[in-house]
């Protein structure tokens, strides 16, 4: 028999570290009580219940393994505790959370609704506790939603906070925002909270530490499969957890970040949102894409609340120099002594509809350069300066096809690093330089 179970939208933005009206607290409760949506669970074939296997290193296959039945829903669901300090930008809402992608901006989910006079925690390792090191109590002085938020489909489930004092981290690691579709088929992904650990669960008395779990991006047309979520997931939103659950966010998790890690350089690609329950078979995760609402919150915090972040001032704070134009004599490119002649030559062969190419710097996170749109059967070839700093080409091909009878080389500074014409299939090609 079916089993219901609860959206991660239901939650209720009342905080322990504040002194709130009884009257005010209790609007609140009627406003979330009036956008339930429980969801009635299908009943699962143990033949559907599958398990993605796949390595980042090397995604060249997919391999698809029965998953374990009967195994309990794990201890965010199925992570643990973070170091202190470990991620300095997540802020606690009360019972919601989200990020600080400025000095004095937080990203969020607009279902957590108006914050505006509220308290926040910035750098929170424990929910509702500002007394641990590294974390600073602010207020929210200003809020916005994306104008196209449905609160019943959730569609651009993305807020932005105004908050002060601003907070500047003085850490390390630096939280940038993913700005372009780029996401790539079982990429590691991690999502951080202080919600629950179960579906439904209770909150601990000790109060909820800061946890991570590492999830995988699952395409959304599997998530969208009738043993899935059948059809309710679209382009703004991305899938990611494993088929077989037991790692997942959960009720009180909305609003954190779901991040990329490249080095010291945490990339926020998306906001939780929602899901069925927590860590059920075949109900992933759901969360808003960050890419889709990027130019909104470029919008909102730079020119509408005058935020200086670096998020704000692109052209002179990018993560990455742009590329310098090279001095080309015939085919030779004279590059700076601080550069890298970099050169790409890619044949597409008979899938050039289904690739994607691009280059990433591994210490800020950031794509230098792409390129998408090619033509069957034909030969490109890149040459660019690009600053001195360790990158990674990424060769996509969607269908899992390869170049299917193309080809690809990357010389850097006169030297080969890697080329192959020898038709192999892949989803994902990985070269580091």
């Amino acid at each position: 028999m079916p089993s219901t179970t609860r959206r991660r939208r239901l939650i209720l933005p009342v905080f322990g570290f504040l002194v709130c009206g009884v009257v005010e607290a209790e609007e609140h409760q009627a406003n979330a009580n009036n956008r339930l949506r429980p969801r009635i669970r299908r009943d699962i074939p143990p033949s559907h219940i599958e398990q993605i296997d796949f390595d980042f290193d090397g995604l060249d296959e997919i391999e698809w393994t029965q998953g374990d039945e009967g195994e309990a829903v794990q201890q965010i669901v199925g992570g643990e505790e973070v170091d202190l300090g470990e991620y300095p930008y997540f802020v606690d809402l009360g019972d919601c959370g989200g990020s600080l992608i400025a000095p004095d901006l937080v990203l969020t989910a607009a279902h957590c609704e108006d914050y505006t006079g509220y308290m926040a925690i910035i750098g929170a390792s424990n929910k509702r506790d500002d007394s641990t090191e590294g974390s600073t109590l602010v207020r929210v002085v200003d809020w916005a939603a994306h104008p196209y938020f449905d609160d019943v489909t959730l569609k651009y489930d993305v807020a932005l906070l105004k908050i002060d004092p601003p907070v500047y981290l003085n850490t390390d690691i630096v939280i940038t925002l993913n700005d372009q579709d780029d996401l790539v088929q079982g990429e590691n992904l991690t999502v951080m909270g202080v919600g629950l650990l179960e579906d439904g669960g209770e909150e601990q008395e000790n109060g909820s530490p800061l946890r991570d779990v590492s999830v995988k991006v699952i395409p959304n047309e599997i998530c969208n499969g009738r043993y899935w979520y059948d059809d309710e997931i679209d382009y703004t939103m991305l899938c990611a957890g494993y088929p077989e659950g037991k790692k997942d966010s959960c009720q009180g998790d909305s609003g954190s970040p779901l991040v990329r890690k490249i080095g010291n350089t945490h990339v926020q690609v998306g906001v939780v949102s929602w899901g069925d329950g927590c860590g059920e078979e075949l109900a992933p995760g759901i969360y808003s894409r960050v890419d889709m609402a990027y130019r909104w919150i470029q919008g909102v915090g730079c020119t509408q609340w005058g935020s200086l972040g670096p998020l704000c001032t692109r052209e002179s704070n990018d993560a990455v120099a742009p590329p310098s134009p090279p001095s080309v004599v015939g085919s030779v490119i004279s590059c700076d002594w601080n550069e890298k002649e970099t050169d790409f030559t890619l044949l597409t062969g008979d899938t050039a509809g289904d690739i994607r190419w691009e280059i990433i710097s591994v210490e800020q996170g950031k794509s230098v350069l792409t390129q998408i749109g090619m033509e069957d059967w034909e030969t490109y070839q890149t040459r660019e300066c690009l600053p001195q700093s360790p990158y990674v080409l990424l060769i996509k091909n969607f269908r899992g096809q390869g170049l299917s009878g193309g080809g690809y080389s990357l010389t850097v500074d006169g030297r080969l690093v890697e080329e192959s014409y020898d038709n192999e299939m892949f989803s994902l090609k990985v070269i580091k330089f």
